[in-house]
Formats: structure tokens, C-alpha cells, sequence
């Protein structure tokens, strides 16, 4: 009975010790994921960004703290009802109004937003504007270019410094 108590007791330490190294790899992660507009760019063929020339806005269009969630299975950021109506109101060109999402100020992607309308190739990950009436939500729905699954885009939407920012938080849903 002795031996079963002291391996049950180890068992415990050596589980909790594991818990405990996670938190701390988890609370030593830096900085917020935040979506800016572009200021200047160039790009090149289908709208692909040169990640070299892009200078940001000076403030996120979307903020961290207006992100609700990240789904990294349906690659879906759920925002505030704020940052919905102030997404809304950008004026959406029909080549796409360029975007870059960044984690601890460093860009980690570019794209465009994307209007349901343009019939351009696009060979950049874009973001379709949700809203849904069934749960009140409002999301951005990240794809792979226009026409999905048409064209090659690198695919950087699940990148590990993003994820590891929102599962510091709780805002990963997998």
C-alpha cells in the first residue's frame, strides 16, 4: 500500500510539474496578434504582397483586444461588434484592400480583404467579412486566394507565433 500512496505521490508532482512548465512557456510569450491596413506596398503577378516593401498604418485596424477568437481548424477570426463596424466601413476596392496581420509587431502574412463581388485572381490569403444571424457573430473568414483552391498561396494562417499568442489567452479554438 506504501509503494502504491509514494507512486501515486510522484505521479502527482511529476503531472503537475509538467503543468506548470507549460504555463510558464506560455506566460513568457510576448505581444498581441493585431490585422493593419497597408500604407504603401508593391506586389507583384495576382496580388501577391512583397513582404520587403510594406509600410503599416500606424494603428490596427482590428486590435487585439477586438478579437474574440481564432478558430484554426475553420481559420476564422470571430471580432467584437465594434471592429465589425469599423471593418464595414473601409471601402473595399474590387482588387482588395490590403491587409497584414501581425504577432508582437512582427508581420507574419499579407493579404486583402476582399469584396464578394471581384472576379480577380488573387493569389494572397484574403478575408471574406461574416456576419452570421443564427449567433449574432461577426468573423473573418481567412482563404487561401480567389478562387480557393484554384491557386497556390503559401499557407501561413495557422503560424505558430500566432497561435501560441492566443492560447496564452484562451482565444484558440481548436
Amino acid at each position: 500500500m506504501r509503494i502504491f500512496i509514494s507512486t501515486l505521490f510522484a505521479a502527482f508532482i511529476f503531472l503537475s510539474f509538467i503543468s506548470c512548465e507549460k504555463d510558464d512557456e506560455l506566460n513568457e510569450i510576448l505581444g498581441d496578434v493585431n490585422i493593419y491596413l497597408l500604407d504603401s506596398y508593391k506586389s507583384s503577378g495576382y496580388g501577391t504582397i512583397s513582404k520587403n516593401s510594406i509600410v503599416l498604418k500606424p494603428e490596427p485596424l482590428i486590435s487585439y483586444s477586438e478579437i474574440i477568437s481564432y478558430n484554426k481548424d475553420e481559420y476564422v477570426f470571430e471580432i467584437s461588434e465594434n471592429a465589425m463596424q469599423i471593418t464595414k466601413g473601409e471601402q473595399i476596392p474590387a482588387l482588395g484592400l490590403p491587409f497584414a496581420v501581425t504577432a508582437n509587431k512582427e508581420i507574419i502574412y499579407t493579404g486583402y480583404f476582399w469584396s464578394r463581388v471581384s472576379s480577380a485572381i488573387c493569389e494572397t490569403i484574403i478575408i471574406e467579412l461574416i456576419v452570421s444571424e443564427f449567433d449574432n457573430s461577426f468573423n473573418l473568414s481567412l482563404k487561401l486566394g480567389f478562387p480557393e483552391g484554384l491557386v497556390s498561396v503559401p499557407d501561413k494562417r495557422n503560424d505558430n507565433r500566432i497561435l501560441n499568442i492566443f492560447r496564452r489567452d484562451n482565444k484558440l479554438i481548436q
